[in-house]
Formats: structure tokens, sequence, C-alpha cells
């Protein structure tokens, strides 16, 4: 019954369908007897008939009204512009206008005919399918869709719990193989800066002496550290950290590190506002539900990581308040979501190296601060909530293509954003337009005309060849 009723029905089940497949199925599965006769070929059939024949009579009746007017303007037309003509109008018009009566009449007739057609299938067949439909379906149809469901269900389930095994494995594998690690090494050379994406205790390869690890991220790859001297960071899952060797060889936070005072930069918040107007005034569309905070700091503190910090008295500053805007507003990247339109990130050029515009998080649209790190290997966004500036995520620049070892246009970066498990994509605006400068700040390995540069050469590389073997 199950499947004779999924067959009246034009219900399809792939053998490859998903658990994500299976419940929209059965969400569409009709509720009463009169939406499932609206599934069935015959319905769908007559349904259709009529959508056609109407779309069908209003192109008649456009096309009546045109004869009609073109009759009028023809009885009314006179054939000389001289009053003292007495030349009667139909002796000249009456042929054209004849003609035109009798395409009226002809148009008539036949939207008489679809008129007719469309309420007899109207009032008298699709009554009668659903007539005889309602027999059928009391008889075995609705305890056939029960039992559909009922296998759909099943099938679900069964497959929902496959798809969270294998995630479960290929999760467990991943850890497993990410544990068998020690980059313990790559501290000797310096600061590691990172997103830590994973914390526990594991027997530490090598010894096999359980040690808390500390799984980390960044755009030159993944990382594992051991040491029990990371229990601090457990805490801190997604978040960027700047990790260094202390004196002793302990790994700990470069923050830590107590041989010089701290570098902080300082931005003007009233410059940043000044550029916030200027965006919303241009993208009004985009930034109408942009929320701003009741009271603005005086200025923007950033620290070493060039995340939001703390005013520091004792720290070595960098002023950039007195730093002026561009004459003309400079877009440099955005995303818009594909489904619902709405903006995520909006980006222009701000005051020396920073960028400013907004960012969507949770849902709502913040005031966003910008800039890149000391190495250019990340774009470090914060948002201006009613707390402050506070940390929002991170973006890095898309430098290869897993399908291709050609180098992708420098054109596009992929963010982490603090509320979002996915990255967000932004595109650079016109990149041909872009200063050179700006792609090296953002992380991109070459500029947009190095990058045409070498596509150019490998154009012409590869039409070289081609005319050396049509020649050969």
């Amino acid at each position: 019954p199950a499947r004779r009723v999924a067959d009246l029905l034009n219900i399809v089940l792939p053998d490859n369908a998903t658990s994500y497949t299976l419940r929209d199925i059965i969400e569409a599965l009709p509720k009463d007897s009169n939406a499932a006769w609206k599934l069935t070929s015959n319905a769908m059939s007559m349904m259709a008939d009529m959508q056609a024949t109407r779309r069908r009579w209003e192109e008649l009746n456009t096309e009546r009204k045109e004869a009609m007017s073109h009759a009028a303007s023809l009885k009314k037309s006179s054939p000389f512009s001289s009053g003292f003509s007495r030349i009667p109008l139909m002796q000249w018009a009456a042929p054209e206008y004849r003609s035109e009566q009798g395409k009226i009449q002809s148009l008539s007739q036949q939207m008489e005919k679809l008129r007719q057609h469309y309420r007899k299938v109207e009032k008298q067949d699709i009554p009668a399918s659903q007539t005889a439909f309602e027999k059928q379906w009391q008889q075995w149809g609705a305890s056939g869709l029960a039992a559909l469901r009922v296998q759909l269900l099943k099938r679900e389930e069964e497959l929902r719990r496959k798809e969270q095994e294998d995630t479960e494995r290929s999760r467990a594998e991943r850890r497993a193989e990410q544990l068998r690690k020690n980059d313990n090494a790559v501290m000797d050379s310096g600061v590691l800066s990172a997103v830590v994406t994973g914390y526990g205790e594991a027997p530490m390869p090598g010894n096999g002496e359980m040690t808390c690890y500390l799984l980390l991220h960044n755009r030159n790859g993944e990382y594992t550290l051991w040491g029990n001297e990371l229990e601090k960071y457990r805490t801190r899952i997604f978040e960027r950290v700047d990790l260094m060797r202390d004196r002793s060889g302990y790994i700990c936070d470069r923050s830590e590190i107590g041989q010089h005072p701290p570098l902080q930069r300082v931005y003007s918040s009233a410059t940043f506002e000044q550029l916030l107007t200027q965006v919303c005034q241009t993208w009004p569309q985009y930034t109408r539900n942009l929320r701003q905070p009741k009271t603005w700091p005086e200025s923007f503190c950033l620290g070493e990581d060039r995340q939001p910090a703390m005013p520091s008295l004792a720290a070595r500053k960098v002023d950039f308040t007195q730093g002026r805007l561009l004459p003309t507003l400079m877009p440099v990247m955005s995303s818009v979501d594909r489904e619902t339109r709405q903006l995520q990130l909006l980006l222009v050029m701000g005051v020396d190296d920073s960028l400013g515009g907004v960012v969507r998080l949770n849902g709502t649209l913040y005031p966003a601060f910008a800039v890149p790190s000391a190495d250019n290997s990340q774009l470090v966004i914060s948002a201006l909530t009613d707390k402050g500036l506070r940390y929002a995520g991170y973006g890095v620049a898309v430098n290869h293509d897993a399908d291709s070892h050609i180098s992708p246009a420098p054109e596009l970066m992929e963010f982490h954003l603090k509320t979002r498990e996915a990255p967000l994509f932004a595109a650079v605006n016109t990149p041909e337009k872009q200063p050179d400068h700006l792609f090296r700040s953002l992380g991109f390995n070459r500029t947009w005309d190095e990058w045409r540069r070498e596509e150019d050469a490998r154009t012409h590389a590869t039409e070289r060849r081609h005319d050396r073997g049509w020649s050969q």
C-alpha cells in the first residue's frame, strides 16, 4: 500500500537520499484527501490545462482590445483635414473597418470556446475526479499514506543515525591523526599566531604520559602542541592566540612576556563614526537595521594582536587619531547572503591601514573595525557593541585552489567569525582598481596586476604550444 500511494501521489524516493531529503518529503506529505488529490497526475494535468486556458484567453482578450481600439480610431478618422470635405468616412475606411470587425468577432468566438472549456474543467471534470479519488482514498489511500509515513520516518531515523556515526567516526579519525603529531618544535622559531580549535588530555607521542594538548589552525596549516602549561587555554576555543616560549621554555601567550612594554595602536572613534555615517548614507537599503551603541568611546585601542585592548599607561603607543579619511568612499570587500539577500560584511577604506564598515553577528548588524595583523597574515575584525569594541573574528586571503595548482585571482577572503560555524567568504570589490599595498596588507601573495601578468603569460604559452602541436 505504501508504494502504491507513493506512485499515486508522484512521490519519488531517491536511492541516495539523505536524512534531510527524507525529512523534506515527510513534511510535504498531504494532510487530507483534498491535498492528496492535488498531487495526482490527473489533478496536475487538469490544473495545468486551466492555467494554460486562462493565459490563452487573456492573450486573445488583449488582442481583441487592440482590434476594437483600432476600429474605433477608423470610425472617428477623416480622409482630409479640410473642413470642406464631404466624402463619407465609411466610403474610404469601410474595407479596413470591416476587416477589424471580422477579427473582433473571430476573437470573441475563440474566447467563448476557451471560457466554456475552462468552466467544463472547473465545474465538471475536477469535481468528478475528486469524487472518484475520494472513494479510492477511503478504500486504501489513507491507510497507505500512514504506512508510507511510518516507513519514511524509520528510514530517515536510520539514515540520520548512520550520518551521525559517519560524522563522529570521521571526527575521531581526524582527532586521532592530530594527536599522533607533536609540533612543539615550531615554537622554537618564534611566535605562533593561530586559532584554538581544540583542547584535551591524551598520551603524549613519544613518552605516552597523559598531557594537555592544544589544537590550533592558521593559514599555514594545523598544529598540535603539548604541555600541561596549556591547560589555561581550555576556555579559549575558537579564539586567536599568539604563543611563544618564555625564558624557561614553557609555552605562553606573547602578552605574558615581560621583555618590553606592550605596543598599542590608538584610533579615533570620531573618524570611524564619520566613516560609518558615509557607509549608511551610501547603502541605506542594507544598513537600515544597523545597531549602534548609545555612547561611543573616545578612541579605539588595539593590542599587538590587533584585538581590542584596555588602554595602558605603560604601553608604547602608535597614534592614528590624527589620520584623515579618503575624500571619496572606497569599498574594499563585501558579502551578501544568497538566500536572504542580507548584508553579512562590508568594509571600506579607513585611516592608514584600517578598514571600517559593518558585520553581521548572530543576525544583528554591528559597526565593524578591521586592521591587518602585524605579519599581514590575517585581517582582524572587531565589532562595536553596547559594551564597547569586541573581537569578532578574522579573515585570511584565499591564495590556493584545492582543485588546481594555479593560484586563484586575489579577490576572495575567507572569514572565521565567532558566531558562525561555517566560514564566510567575501569578495574584493573591483580588484583591478584597488591599490597594490591593499593586497599585501590583506595577505594576498600577489597584487591584481601581478596576477594578471602571470595569467597573460600562461595564456600566451598555452597558445604557442597549441600552435606548435597544430603545425606538426
